[in-house]
């Protein structure tokens, strides 16, 4: 999903031609929306399926609750101003809407590759005990 946001983004703010009156979208700008919106609801799938198997047992362990907790709240913002993108049609509001869903999505792999790093370490000293 982060491969089609940011090949979305990339044609659509570096990538856009000037036109006579004002920038024309890339040619592929659109291609790229779509395939992130089939991307959007794998990665709904994916994340309900975490929610009933990994997300009750770490809680439960008191493992990751932090970089998770953060991880799950981001989702559910990507998901919300994916929606509103969606379906907003004032253009003030889409304008915030859509630096906050690019700003949170650019972020989200660097949190989950900070939880992942955590959640090992931990585990590395757990078994090391």
């Amino acid at each position: 999903m982060v491969v089609t946001g940011c090949a979305w983004l990339l044609c659509h703010y570096l990538l856009a031609d000037a036109g006579e009156f004002g920038p024309l979208p890339h040619p592929l700008e659109a291609l790229w929306l779509k395939l992130h919106g089939a991307a959007a609801m794998i990665a709904l799938v994916l994340f309900g399926s975490l929610l009933t198997v990994h997300m009750r047992r770490a809680w439960s362990h008191r493992r990751g609750r932090a970089t998770g907790g953060m991880l799950a709240g981001l989702f559910v913002l990507l998901t919300v101003t994916g929606y509103g993108l969606y379906y907003v049609a004032g253009e003030s509001v889409r304008a915030w809407i859509s630096v906050v869903h690019w700003a949170v999505g650019l972020a989200v792999p660097l949190l989950l590759a900070a939880h992942v790093y955590t959640l090992r370490a931990t585990l590395r000293s757990v078994r090391s005990d």
